[in-house]
């Protein structure tokens, strides 16, 4: 069964936000989503490069009450 798992990344900002992030993104099981929440502005870009790095699925941004809300979703093959 997919799991989502969350990652609150509202203190983190450029340039400490790529590494937590990925981390936290690494440590999924294959198969499994992060829901990742920032208010930091280039979290898009950074994000992009990770999912690209590793072929994984962005959703997002979605802005809701100054926050930013990404979906990562991790491919079952890595």
């Amino acid at each position: 069964m997919t799991k989502i798992h969350q990652l609150d990344a509202t203190e983190l900002q450029c340039p400490d936000f790529s590494y937590p992030v990925r981390h936290f993104l690494d440590e999924l099981p294959p198969g499994d989503s992060g829901h990742i929440i920032t208010k930091e502005s280039r979290a898009e870009l950074r994000l992009k490069h990770i999912c690209g790095a590793y072929e994984w699925e962005l959703k997002g941004p979605i802005h809701k009450d100054g926050l930013i809300h990404f979906i990562v979703l991790k491919s079952v093959i890595n």
